[in-house]
C-alpha cells in the first residue's frame, strides 16, 4: 500500500536530460529563500561512483544512501546543496532495493517540511502531494505511465508556480 507524504513532491523526466535537476534546484532556491529546511532527494537505479565526496548514511547489498556535503560538486546532488537544500541524499538501488530502502528511509524523513524528489521512481510506493513530469520534443522513453498521473505535464524549461505551505504542495494555475 502506498504511503500518502503530502510534503513530497517529485520530480520525472520523460527522458534523460530533460531539466530535472535544474527544475529542483530553482524550487530549492525559491523555498530555502523563504526559510524552509528542503530535503532533496537524488535516486538512482544501480550503483554508481557519482557522489565522490558523500557520506555513506545506510547501506545495504540492494541499496546505498548517500549524503552530499560538498556544496557545488559537479553532481546532481551537489547543486541540490549549493541551491540551499538543507540535506541532500542520494539513493543508489537496484531492483526491489527501493522498497526496503524507502522503509528505513522515511522513518528519518519529516512530514512537515519540503521533500523534493527527483526521480519518479518513488511514485510507485508513495502518493506524493505533487507529482511534475518533464517532457520535450523527444519521444517519451521512460515514465509513460506517469503521463496519465502527473499533477502536472510540463516542457523542459518551464518555470511552474508551485508553492509550499502548511506541509503541502500547491500549484498556482
Amino acid at each position: 500500500m502506498k504511503q500518502q507524504w503530502d510534503n513530497m513532491l517529485i520530480i520525472a523526466g520523460t527522458t534523460s536530460n530533460v531539466g530535472k535537476t535544474t527544475l529542483v534546484c530553482d524550487l530549492i532556491k525559491k523555498l530555502s529563500g523563504n526559510n524552509n529546511m528542503v530535503t532533496a532527494i537524488k535516486i538512482s537505479s544501480g550503483f554508481n561512483s557519482a557522489c565522490k565526496l558523500c557520506v555513506s548514511v545506510l547501506k545495504d547489498g540492494e541499496y546505498i544512501i548517500l549524503e552530499e556535503k560538498q556544496p557545488g560538486s559537479d553532481t546532481d546532488s551537489g547543486r541540490m546543496l549549493a541551491a540551499g537544500a538543507e540535506k541532500v541524499l542520494h539513493i543508489q538501488a537496484e531492483g526491489k532495493g527501493l522498497v526496503n530502502c524507502f522503509e528505513k528511509l522515511s522513518s528519518f524523513l519529516s512530514h512537515d517540511t519540503p521533500i523534493i524528489v527527483e526521480s519518479g521512481s518513488l511514485y510507485e510506493l508513495v502518493n506524493p502531494g505533487c507529482l511534475v513530469l518533464l517532457s520535450n520534443e523527444e519521444p517519451i522513453v521512460k515514465n509513460k505511465h506517469l503521463v496519465e498521473v502527473a499533477d502536472i505535464h510540463i516542457k523542459s524549461g518551464a518555470k511552474p508556480d508551485i508553492e509550499f505551505g502548511n506541509g503541502k504542495w500547491y500549484i498556482q494555475k
